[in-house]
């Protein structure tokens, strides 16, 4: 099946350079402040030894996604929604302690931020927003879109996915190879269940059936069937 045109010939990719993208947006949404702290508190998070897949590298992925998606979709993604939008991005995977309370914990990182830069007005929003990438709360228009470019990497080519999954699992070094491969199959198993992997009409449209292949794929090797 043909996948549609990207309409807008700017989609940005994730190999844009993170300083320059912060400082950007830093400026668009009238932040103040001391930004340069702040994307070095990022930098810090996102750097830790234990990250492998869920770094900077991702955070720019995703924002390149989300900015394809929002070029094909249309929804409620003028300012100062956008600039929630992509706040959340930068912040969805600040906290990651492995635990249920990770959203949380980033979206609460995200609220203190904000507050602190004069972002009173889109606190709420961007909070909203993160929780949502816990793949259970109902997302919302915003937080869809940014559930679906998370989880883009789950249609990308298969040597692309594959490196996925391989990055994944050196974030769980402490956890036996019997008990992750358990834990994994059970989560992409969530995932396969689902009537669509994702939200927007673009995303089902560009990644759907490849995510469904890849899934099916790791779950075989996870059991041992590959």
């Amino acid at each position: 099946r043909r996948m549609p045109e990207v309409r807008s010939l700017h989609v940005r990719r994730y190999q844009m350079n993170p300083r320059v993208e912060f400082n950007r947006l830093w400026g668009d949404s009238g932040a103040q402040g001391n930004g340069t702290a702040v994307f070095d508190e990022l930098v810090r998070a996102y750097g830790a030894p234990v990250r492998h897949y869920h770094t900077l590298a991702h955070v720019m992925y995703v924002l390149g996604k989300i900015d394809e998606i929002v070029a094909n979709t249309d929804g409620p993604f003028a300012p100062p929604n956008l600039y929630a939008l992509r706040w959340a991005a930068w912040f969805h995977d600040a906290v990651q302690l492995g635990d249920v309370g990770d959203e949380r914990a980033s979206a609460a990182f995200a609220s203190e931020t904000m507050v602190a830069a004069g972002l009173d007005a889109i606190c709420d929003m961007v909070a909203g927003i993160i929780l949502a990438t816990n793949h259970v709360t109902d997302p919302g228009p915003l937080g869809k879109v940014l559930c679906d470019a998370d989880l883009a990497v789950l249609g990308a080519d298969r040597a692309h996915f594959d490196e996925y999954e391989r990055l994944v699992r050196l974030e769980w070094p402490h956890v036996p190879d019997a008990q992750f491969a358990e834990a994994r199959a059970r989560v992409l198993h969530g995932f396969l269940a689902r009537p669509s992997i994702y939200y927007t009409a673009y995303a089902r449209e560009r990644w759907e059936v490849q995510a469904r292949e890849n899934l099916s794929r790791s779950i075989a090797a996870l059991h041992g069937g590959a």
